[in-house]
């Protein structure tokens, strides 16, 4: 399979998506991760490898200041972060249901930034 990023040539995308799988294999079906990184095609491959694990992401976009920033983190409450190609792993937290797979968390125009859960 061949993909285009940015004039970028990426080949070998399955094989990515099974390497970080890999690194996420520490993190257990049903807990979360939250995953800060650039708008990249690693994104997309951890994406892509953390749902094919059954893994609850929480996309945090790497621009938010520092306190929505430590809202995030306090709130989702995940067993692991990905952020810029690394993995940090956090306490160990009870599993979540089976059909969840992302939480995306609301600008906060109106108060503070809400999780909406997805499955």
């Amino acid at each position: 399979m061949k993909l285009y990023s940015q004039n970028e040539e990426i080949e070998h995308f399955e094989e990515q998506i099974a390497y970080y799988r890999n690194e996420l294999s520490s993190i257990d079906p049903g807990q979360r991760l939250l995953l800060c990184d650039e708008n990249r095609v690693r994104f997309a491959a951890v994406l892509l490898a953390a749902y094919e694990s059954g893994i609850v992401v929480v996309p945090q976009p790497p621009a938010l200041s520092t306190s929505a920033k430590d809202f995030l983190l306090s709130h989702s409450k995940p067993a692991a972060v990905w952020s810029n190609g690394q993995l940090g792993q956090l306490s160990t937290q009870e599993p979540a249901s089976k059909d969840l797979r992302l939480i995306v968390y609301t600008s906060g125009t109106t108060g503070e930034p809400k999780g909406v859960k997805s499955s």
